[in-house]
């Protein structure tokens, strides 16, 4: 998971180089940073746009695939410039599905001493062989 939380500079774009789409990963973006997004929950295909800038006036994050550049417009093609917040390797077949839209994401982030359980899992046997029995909380 790849939160961003932070305000949206040209001094702040993160490179992502190891993004695996289907593996897990998933990019999170805090609403109280990229608030021209409506709500909560897996970002809404309508405002995701793949090309180099938004096409209508629902797209909020646009991807450059071509680039990897991962851009943030607030009102579409209204009158704001869009923000590039992310880089991901090129050629990275991002959908809106690998984005979550969080209201607070350091909220959701564990806490040094806060109770996490932490998990062991026995990794010499086979994966086919693992079962929820053989994951232990300590």
């Amino acid at each position: 998971m790849f939160i961003f939380d932070a305000a949206l500079t040209a001094a702040n774009v993160d490179h992502i180089t190891d993004f695996r789409r289907g593996g897990g990963d998933t990019l999170e973006l805090d609403l109280s940073v990229f608030s021209g997004i409506s709500g909560a929950g897996v970002l809404d295909a309508s405002a995701f746009h793949r090309g180099t800038s938004a096409a209508d006036a629902d797209d909020r994050i646009i991807y450059d695939k071509d680039t990897g550049n991962l851009f943030y417009d607030a009102d579409g093609v209204g009158g704001a410039d869009q923000v590039l917040f992310a880089t991901l390797e090129a050629g990275t077949n991002l959908t809106a599905g690998d984005i979550f839209v969080a209201a607070n994401t350091s909220a959701a982030q564990p806490k040094e001493g806060a109770g996490v359980a932490d998990i062991a899992i026995d990794l010499t046997q086979p994966a086919e062989a693992l079962h929820t029995a053989d994951f232990f909380l300590f």
